[in-house]
């Protein structure tokens, strides 16, 4: 029962430092597991009321929004 509430909170990677010109790293381990590879176009979410950044890939909100629109 703990694993699945675990999983619907999500899984932390570990950090990432915002660097001088605004660009942050991912972290290799979320890379790979998510297949997100150079040149993969995220969508940047504000959530937790401002405190915080969602990112999801644009390949997964257009089917999100294909599926909806049939």
């Amino acid at each position: 029962m703990e694993q699945a509430n675990r999983r619907a909170v999500g899984k932390c990677f570990g950090s990432a430092v915002v660097g001088p010109r605004g660009q942050l790293v991912i972290p290799m381990e979320a890379r790979k597991e998510l297949g997100i590879d150079m040149g993969t176009k995220l969508l940047a979410f504000s959530h937790f009321q401002g405190r915080g950044l969602i990112f999801v890939k644009v390949e997964v909100v257009e089917e999100l929004f294909n599926i909806m629109s049939r």
